[in-house]
């Protein structure tokens, strides 16, 4: 669970010294990042393992997709799945979100990642007189051609309402 909270929050800084950085590639707050990370149980060993490996590491902070390379198989070891998520938010957090949808399909399936398909007769029977069906707009997407249609199919008058500016 500690991993885990360190991979949403990062960890909480109390101004510790983590000494010089060994090598100028990495930035100060990955760097202490880091650190922080290794502080937890699960992370023993690694450091010195990173350290060891820098230059490796290297690749992995200026990899183009580093949510899809591949640690050395000793970092491998050392970290499972999850704690190599967080080493990747250390170094690069940027790219953090693709690799946690990479997670959830490799543990859990795609399902839980791809939004369901947009099947208005289904939406259609959860709705009620009380029970309106409310639409959120996204660039790219109106489904107001399909309302139409399908109000006509089921005889029914479609009474939009706009709740913003658009």
């Amino acid at each position: 669970m500690n991993e885990f909270r360190f991979m949403l929050t990062g960890g909480v800084s109390l101004g510790e010294d983590w000494g010089s950085k060994p090598c100028d590639w990495i930035s100060d707050n990955s760097w202490a990042e880091l650190n922080r990370a290794c502080s937890l149980d699960g992370f023993k060993g690694y450091m010195q393992h990173f350290c060891a490996q820098i230059e490796t590491y290297k690749e992995l902070a200026e990899h183009p997709n580093p949510h899809e390379w591949k640690f050395p198989e000793a970092g491998a070891a050392i970290c499972n799945r999850l704690r190599q998520l967080v080493v990747l938010r250390c170094l690069r957090p940027d790219k953090l979100v693709p690799a946690i949808s990479n997670y959830v399909v490799e543990y859990l399936g795609d399902e839980f990642i791809k939004p369901p398909p947009f099947e208005l007769p289904l939406i259609y029977k959860d709705s009620s007189s009380t029970t309106p069906l409310i639409f959120v707009l996204s660039p790219g997407s109106d489904p107001m051609n399909a309302l139409i249609k399908f109000s006509d199919l089921k005889k029914k008058v479609v009474e939009p309402v706009s709740l913003g500016q658009g």
